[in-house]
């Protein structure tokens, strides 16, 4: 296994590839930027009492020939499990945008509320976790620093429900948004 860190980004932010090492000229960033992310914008660590916001600007998005995908891992280092079964979160679910075609992701451990749900990955219940951005195919804004993971903000938790488990349970699809 070929790792290899890229870059170092802040303390809260490190990009690294843990990739096969490549046959041909291409380098693993090439391939896959993997993001961890276990401090918010303040460099307080992530944990599921709080509530979290993280803001992309209207097409600033990670950019990515392939796709991007937010993981949340708990205390262990395993998805954390939750009762809408969602572990990751990207450009490949119905994403729905703000009105001046921002995007907000919501990480919390409750709901942030219905008309919210597309764009929340679900936090563990008071126990400490981490992100993990993965940009697969990176364009050269990812791999040369010129496009930077936006600061993950504490915010007050959105109003919303608990979610109970149940057989069905499926996230709410409001609108698909792909990279153009």
């Amino acid at each position: 296994m070929h790792q290899k860190p890229v870059e170092e980004k802040s303390r809260s932010l490190t990009i690294t590839s843990d990739w096969p090492a490549p046959s041909d000229a291409t380098s693993a960033a090439d391939e896959v930027i993997c993001v961890r992310i276990d401090a918010d914008e303040d460099g307080r660590p992530l944990h599921g009492g709080h509530a979290y916001v993280l803001h992309f600007e209207r097409s600033q998005e990670p950019p990515a020939r392939g796709y991007w995908s937010l993981a949340m891992y708990n205390d262990r280092h395993l998805p954390v499990d939750n009762a809408i079964r969602r572990y990751s979160i990207g450009d490949r679910n119905e994403l729905k945008l703000n009105e001046d075609g921002s995007l907000d992701l919501f990480l919390q451990h409750r709901s942030p509320g219905r008309e919210r749900e597309s764009n929340w990955l679900p936090a563990p219940e008071n126990v400490a976790f981490a992100l993990v951005l993965s940009i697969q195919w990176p364009l050269p804004d990812a791999t040369s620093g010129r496009w930077q993971v936006p600061a993950l903000r504490r915010v007050p938790p959105a109003s919303g429900e608990a979610v109970r488990s149940s057989p069905d349970a499926s996230p709410r699809v409001l609108r698909s948004r792909r990279p153009s």
